[in-house]
């Protein structure tokens, strides 16, 4: 069964709107009014790009899949995804090189399992990539959405979209998702501080729980810490007003490996964006603030360069935070 554009999009989590153009499926993360906002320079256009957090998820008896991709512009060059089966990883998918493309056959439902699997395709993270082919071999689809527990929007910097994770399952946030069962939609942007278009672009989407993650990239940047207390305020109490039942996770900056100095040019070191962060949240209800200090260890060994964890940086940050997240989960 070759599944075809308009289906594959009923498949797609984690974006916005999906398009079929020059015969492949693209997804695009961010809604459309953040996409362009985001999009104003190459450097965010690029990240905006990036499929990080996308995936395909479905119900289907099949007992092998043949997948295509494209790709396109790319933050980092990791173009490798994963095929998860019954919440347990499968295979990795994907070229190892920078190639324009790649085509390839998965595993599906062993041949002596008579029961339909619940299929994960995690798309290539930090690159931009485009599905060319989904084949289901030996099978249909059975389903299209398998419940999920919970949905989960995420907005913030290049820690929030999961660089520098080499594969997509190994970023902080999708460990939390598929331990908990959560339906997570990522617009974090690397390089990105918080900014007042984000008041102009709510997201249109009936979330359980907001995380939102910026200060890191507002302290480089030399933003005053006050306009992003003020702002962040802002933020979540408009977030809190869209969604009466929806609560709120606020994460402060995590730590650096290294610094070339630990004042920015304001003279101010971190934790002044960390206290404006605990600040711009005091007095309001159904929202938590988590030091971002405590979620992360300096160890050279978590690290993929000074400022962003890699796969194991990641595993320390997802454990840490996991509690927080799930104990604000309705």
């Amino acid at each position: 069964m070759i599944v075809g554009a308009e289906e594959i999009a009923r498949l797609a989590r984690g974006c916005g709107r999906v398009e079929h153009r020059d015969g492949a499926v693209r997804f695009h993360r961010l809604p459309a009014g953040l996409e362009e906002a985001f999009g104003a320079r190459e450097s965010g256009r690029v990240r905006a790009g990036c499929t990080s957090g996308v995936r395909l998820r479905f119900v289907s008896d099949a007992k092998r899949l043949w997948l295509g991709l494209r790709f396109g512009p790319a933050a980092r060059e990791f173009r490798r995804g994963v095929l998860v089966r019954n919440g347990t990883h499968s295979a990795v998918f994907g070229p190892s090189d920078e190639a324009p493309a790649w085509e390839g056959e998965l595993p599906g439902v062993p041949s002596q399992v008579m029961a339909p699997g619940v299929f994960d395709l995690w798309l290539p993270h930090l690159v931009q990539a485009e599905v060319t082919r989904l084949e289901l071999c030996g099978g249909v689809l059975v389903g299209y959405e398998p419940r999920c527990r919970g949905r989960w929007l995420i907005l913030g910097g290049s820690i929030a979209q999961g660089m520098t994770a080499p594969l997509p399952t190994e970023t902080w946030y999708a460990r939390i998702a598929q331990s908990l069962g959560l339906d997570v939609w990522n617009l974090g942007i690397g390089g990105a501080p918080l900014e007042p278009f984000l008041l102009d672009s709510l997201v249109d989407w009936p979330f359980d729980l907001l995380s939102i993650h910026f200060g890191g990239n507002d302290w480089s940047q030399g933003r005053p810490p006050s306009d992003q207390a003020l702002l962040l305020r802002q933020v979540v109490e408009s977030y809190l007003a869209s969604r009466p039942s929806g609560r709120i996770l606020v994460i402060t900056p995590t730590p650096r490996l290294r610094m070339r100095t630990p004042l920015n040019a304001l003279g101010l070191d971190l934790r002044a964006y960390r206290d404006a962060a605990i600040q711009a949240c005091e007095g309001l209800s159904r929202v938590r603030v988590v030091q971002g200090d405590g979620l992360l260890d300096t160890e050279p060994e978590l690290f993929a360069d000074d400022v962003h964890p890699n796969a194991e940086g990641m595993r320390m940050l997802a454990d840490r935070l996991m509690p927080h997240v799930k104990e604000m989960l309705p």
